[in-house]
């Protein structure tokens, strides 16, 4: 065990004594190469940005009529981000975007489809910006399809959020509806048993009564109980008409399409280039001081001249030459 240690050390030794030898023009390598890399992979990377910004909020007259908030996860803008999520994610509503802005689409084969579907996954991004604005971006090489395309995924968008909203509208309509035969039908029992109780006695008998009392407040209730679901059932069906004339207050494009300088990210082509050749510099630098280490015959630690003459190492003196 100490033997194969010793030597372990002796060679991890020599490999160090080979890297400081040369650090300076490793680390210049280290830096140098993957620099030059990026910054030629900058200066031919030809794509830009494109980006746009929407306006989302909830229809204030779907909160006046009590159907607001009925799918939210948040604020509007992180409501309609969550939905543009999901839309990117199948397949139907990509192909429609590409279908609006890539001439040919349609005619693509299955392969290539999908080539393009992951195209437009990894160049599409989009995030939230306060409460209310929705920022999507496009990167390509092709300003005015990338335009096209954040346009189609805009208005794609917007359909979407409005089917939702009716969806969700038609079935609290649909509950509210019910509810309000249940209560018209409750009322007109209340009203019934009220009636029939009373007939054929007197209005001071009456007065006097107290299950008859009891039943009157059971039908007043249940009247008011009916009036207000009523109302509240009339505002829906009027909301319910109303949706698509208040999309543009609840869905709108703040800014257009446009190109936007360019930023660097870690996927960005010159930082993935750079990485690229960082590490590759690093390998074959730690393959060079392998070599260097195992081949150079000379003796480069107190521990080799131990092993190789077999007497105690005492200790050593500078180069007189470099000290000279």
């Amino acid at each position: 065990m100490e033997g194969w240690l010793g030597s372990l050390i002796v060679v991890v030794h020599r490999w160090l004594d080979v890297f400081f030898e040369w650090a300076m023009w490793f680390l210049i390598a280290l830096i140098a190469i993957p620099a030059v890399t990026g910054g030629v992979a900058l200066i031919g990377d030809r794509s830009q940005l494109v980006t746009a910004r929407v306006w989302a909020d909830r229809p204030v007259l779907l909160q006046a009529a009590g159907l607001a908030n009925q799918w939210s996860n948040g604020t509007p803008s992180s409501d309609a981000d969550a939905l543009l999520t999901e839309l990117v994610g199948s397949d139907w509503f990509v192909d429609q975007v590409l279908t609006d802005s890539a001439v040919g689409f349609k005619i693509l084969g299955s392969d290539q489809k999908a080539q393009q579907r992951l195209a437009m996954r990894q160049s599409f991004k989009h995030g939230t910006i306060g409460d209310h604005v929705l920022q999507v971006s496009y990167v390509t090489d092709r300003p005015a399809v990338g335009s096209g395309l954040l346009n189609s995924v805009i208005i794609r968008l917007g359909d979407s959020i409005e089917t939702l909203d009716s969806i969700q509208t038609t079935a609290a309509v649909g509950l509210l509806d019910s509810q309000v035969a249940e209560a018209r039908a409750t009322m007109q029992k209340a009203l019934a048993d009220a009636t029939a109780y009373a007939a054929g006695k007197s209005l001071t008998q009456l007065l006097d009564d107290a299950h008859y009392l009891t039943l009157q407040a059971d039908a007043l209730a249940a009247t008011n109980y009916y009036v207000s679901l009523d109302r509240q059932a009339h505002q829906a069906h009027l909301a319910q008409s109303a949706l698509p004339s208040i999309r543009d207050s609840t869905f709108r494009v703040m800014d257009p399409p446009s190109v936007s300088p360019k930023q660097i990210d870690l996927r960005s082509p010159a930082i993935k280039y750079s990485m690229e050749a960082l590490a590759g510099v690093a390998v074959l630098e730690f393959v060079i001081i392998y070599v260097i280490g195992l081949r150079d015959p000379r003796v480069r630690s107190g521990e080799e001249v131990r092993k190789k003459l077999g007497v105690p190492y005492l200790g050593s003196t500078p180069d007189l030459r470099s000290a000279a």
